[in-house]
């Protein structure tokens, strides 16, 4: 009789012991799971911020145009060249930020997800949304620049998107041909555990397309120098992003490479750095975004071997303050090499005070004080001689 009450007494506190130190756990992935969710919530904001800025900029690009016959949407078709790239990967990062935002916000309080089966057919495509983006962009990039630095056709953008809507959909078709059970491990990342043999080739394959891609696009700007200006900024931005996109997914590939050989640490650390980058990417790419808007001469990728006259004090990075393409926004596109060129025009047809003039050098065309910051104008090779000289048949080397 004792010994009964004694074993349902141990019985009793095990139990016991067992809810407490459920609670504690649970407690530790709550506190872990809000954290990812204030990061998503930080992404979600920025990159809303992104598209809204992006938006405005082109809204205020379609008043200043005037248009015989308004068309719908011109404030959408305003948008520069280099803009674009970085509005579809905000709009990839907002949807990807709600999407992981919704599914973890469901696991706050249970360990485990009950309902595995039809949550990782969106979260399986979703953890790669944004890599599909850069890589789609990044190809649509590569093409144009070894064509001449074509600008973009007018259905480019809308066969963009078809394309990463393909590669979601390949994403998502193992998930119904290889369905798993209901129940998986809370966690944002462990929730398509199941598929890591298939995400790991695409990772794989993300990683090695963004080193084609970057390397085969610096190369072309660095060894052709008849690259539209506009154009070279926007392969310019591409090159740093695709650079970021290397580095983010880079961080996410030993979590999955641990999944396949199943050898884990004890502290599981690859996969906590690999939901902290996912929750964290929109801030990063917001940061990128505000630092290339704002030094956009200073990050351009420049020819070899062809001298870039620019302003000394422009050489200093900025991190606040007006955007370096404002100035394409209040006035044609291409301001500074259009301005080159015209006083070049005003250099070579103005009276000269002198018999002659012999010049190989550009005339001056830094920057007035009006003029946006830290515009470049190439340097320009000019023979300035008089026509009157000229035609009277005056040596001017005498």
């Amino acid at each position: 009789m004792n010994m009964s009450m004694d074993f349902q007494i141990s019985a009793a506190q095990f139990n016991e012991t067992r809810q407490e130190i459920t609670k504690l756990v649970l407690s530790q992935q709550k506190t872990l799971r809000s954290m990812h969710i204030v990061l998503g919530v930080f992404s979600l904001i920025f990159a809303s911020v992104m598209v809204t800025r992006i938006l405005y900029d082109g809204w205020r690009a379609a008043k200043l145009k005037v248009l015989l016959r308004p068309r719908k949407l011109e404030w959408l078709r305003s948008i520069h060249t280099a803009e674009v790239f970085p509005l579809a990967l905000a709009v990839g990062v907002t949807v990807q930020m709600v999407i992981m935002i919704a599914v973890q916000s469901g696991n706050l309080d249970r360990f485990f997800e009950h309902n595995c089966r039809g949550v990782v057919q969106i979260v399986l495509p979703t953890i790669l949304l944004v890599g599909f983006v850069n890589l789609i962009f990044g190809i649509e990039t590569t093409i144009r620049a070894f064509k001449g630095s074509i600008a973009r056709g007018k259905w480019t953008v809308t066969g963009c998107t078809l394309a990463i809507l393909g590669c979601l959909l390949v994403t998502w078709i193992p998930t119904i041909v290889w369905p798993g059970n209901n129940l998986c491990f809370g966690e944002l990342i462990w929730i398509p555990f199941r598929y890591r043999r298939v995400l790991l080739p695409l990772l794989a394959v993300l990683l090695a397309g963004y080193i084609v891609l970057g390397s085969l696009i610096t190369l072309k700007l660095r060894y052709d120098s008849n690259f539209d200006a506009d154009e070279r900024v926007s392969a310019s931005r591409m090159v740093w992003y695709l650079t970021f996109a290397f580095v983010e997914h880079a961080f996410i590939v030993p979590f999955f490479i641990q999944a396949y050989m199943m050898n884990f640490d004890e502290k599981f650390t690859s996969s906590r750095v690999a939901e902290i980058v996912l929750f964290s990417s929109g801030i990063f790419i917001a940061f990128i975004h505000l630092f290339l808007r704002v030094n956009v001469t200073r990050m351009i990728i420049k020819p070899v071997g062809v001298p870039w006259k620019q302003n000394k004090k422009a050489v200093r990075l900025r991190l606040f303050g007006p955007s370096d393409l404002e100035m394409t926004i209040s006035k044609p596109v291409g301001g500074a090499k259009d301005r080159a060129y015209a006083m070049q025009d005003y250099y070579s047809n103005r009276p000269e005070k002198s018999s002659y003039d012999f010049s190989f050098n550009s005339p001056d065309t830094t920057r007035r004080p009006s003029d946006p910051e830290a515009t470049y104008t190439p340097q320009l090779p000019t023979i300035l001689v008089n026509r009157e000289s000229k035609h009277a048949g005056v040596n001017p080397l005498r």
